[in-house]
Order: C-alpha cells, then sequence, then structure tokens
C-alpha cells in the first residue's frame, strides 16, 4: 500500500487515506490525529473494504485490522510535538 517515501504502518496509511490522520503542515512525517469520529468511519470502512475486496491486509482479521487502525489513531498527537516544542502550531 505505501507509495511514499515515508515509512508508516498498514493501519497508520489506512488512517491516513481515511482522514484520521493528517500530516503536520511542516513535519510531514509527523502524523496528527485528525479528531474526526466521521474520519474514523471512513478508515474503518477502508480498512474493510481493503480487506474485502483485495484481500490485503495480510497476517490480519477484521477486528485485528480495526483494532490497529484505532490504536494508531488513538497513540497519534494531536498537535505535533516539534512545533508545540518551537512554539508553533500544526
Amino acid at each position: 500500500m505505501s507509495n511514499n517515501k515515508d515509512e508508516f504502518s498498514y493501519e497508520q496509511e489506512i488512517a491516513l487515506k481515511g482522514g484520521a490522520l493528517v500530516r503536520c503542515r511542516e513535519h510531514h512525517d509527523v502524523l496528527l490525529n485528525a479528531g474526526s469520529p466521521q474520519s474514523m468511519r471512513h478508515a474503518y470502512a477502508l480498512g474493510t473494504n481493503l480487506m474485502n475486496n483485495s484481500g490485503e491486509a495480510p497476517g490480519y482479521h477484521r477486528e485485528d485490522l480495526m483494532a490497529a487502525i484505532k490504536a494508531a489513531v488513538d497513540e497519534a498527537p494531536v498537535e505535533c510535538p516539534i512545533c508545540y516544542a518551537a512554539g508553533q502550531w500544526r
């Protein structure tokens, strides 16, 4: 699934494509929690569709993938720690 130069986990990439994670505007390798329930639902739907339609997500059962997506989003900061330390915002 990864086409970008940044190395994100499979579940992070799904959450990023679904909009539940966003990149910091200044630090593109930093993923932030978008805080959007609608985007989270979209990420779950995207993960489910990838599993159902393409057989992607090797080694995952649906429930495990959904939990991994949720964990990836929950673990992401809301504000970029680099920007925050420099007194900037996202």
